[in-house]
């Protein structure tokens, strides 16, 4: 779901648009921070939203498993690449 507003509590007095979702068993639900995307690559360059993709869609279903390999590949980036 993209962006489409200020962050939460960074303005006072801002009303946020409330949405519903319905998950189904075995459905998952991954949220993030923005460092997850504006970490840099040992390359310099942004990993962006399409290495953050690439990264959750290839870790594994079971949460834990998941929050082991996205972990892991945030952090194989190498040290002073994460925010």
């Amino acid at each position: 779901m993209p962006a489409k507003a200020c962050r939460w509590g960074l303005l006072p007095g801002i009303d946020f648009e409330t949405i519903r979702i319905e998950l189904d068993a075995g459905d998952t639900l991954v949220m993030y921070t923005d460092g997850a995307t504006e970490a840099r690559t040992p390359a310099g360059t942004l990993f962006g939203e399409a290495g953050w993709l690439r990264l959750v869609s290839d870790a594994p279903a079971d949460p834990g498993d998941l929050v082991a390999s996205v972990t892991g590949g945030a952090q194989s980036r190498g040290p002073g690449t994460t925010r």
